[in-house]
Parts: structure tokens; C-alpha cells; sequence
């Protein structure tokens, strides 16, 4: 008989991934959107692909 290891309850249950070229005005909106979803179990991964609008530091 085979034996399995209980879920590890601290993973996300999914990620979220959010690309962003001179978002700044936007990006701040679409992460809150996100932080105040009902589900809990998720990552969040925000990629920067050369912003010169200041992006980085919203993130």
C-alpha cells in the first residue's frame, strides 16, 4: 500500500502574473484588485520588462 505525504497548506494554490511595460498608472489599481480578491492561497508575480514611468517602485 502506498503512503502520501499530507499537502503542504502554506503553498499557493495558483500564481498570478502580471507583465508590465510604463504601467505605472495602472499597476497599483490591478495589485490592490488582486489583494482584495476573496481566495487567499495565491502568489503574486509582477515582471518589469523596462519601465521608465516609474513602475518599479509601485511595485
Amino acid at each position: 500500500m502506498e503512503s502520501y505525504s499530507p499537502i503542504e497548506t502554506n503553498r499557493p494554490l495558483f500564481s498570478i502574473v502580471i507583465a508590465v511595460l510604463n504601467g505605472a498608472g495602472t499597476l497599483n489599481r490591478c495589485m490592490e484588485s488582486i489583494i482584495h480578491q476573496s481566495n487567499t492561497q495565491w502568489e503574486l508575480i509582477v515582471m518589469d520588462g523596462g519601465s521608465i514611468d516609474g513602475s518599479v517602485s509601485v511595485i
